[in-house]
């Protein structure tokens, strides 16, 4: 979902390469990331944050809805980093 984040900021995009990069030397099946040196710029958080929210809202507040539609998306999240 990077990739698709509208910004104008150089230092924000450098930040972000710079998280895929270490994500991409980490062993992800044992740490699902934790090990990470870096920390991920807020927006990344945020637009997870957002559509987790969406996504709530419109299933009438229902966490497993939620949790269903959101955990599918992380795993891949979490795959493509590891590639």
């Amino acid at each position: 979902m990077h990739k698709h984040i509208l910004h104008a900021s150089q230092e924000l995009q450098r930040q972000i390469y710079r998280i895929v990069e270490d994500f991409g030397e980490l062993d992800l099946v044992s740490t699902f990331g934790w090990e990470a040196e870096s920390t991920f710029p807020k927006v990344l958080g945020d637009v997870i944050e957002s559509l987790a929210g969406a996504i709530f809202v419109d299933s009438c507040f229902n966490k497993n809805v939620t949790f269903q539609r959101i955990r599918p998306l992380m795993e891949l999240l979490i795959i493509h980093l590891k590639q």
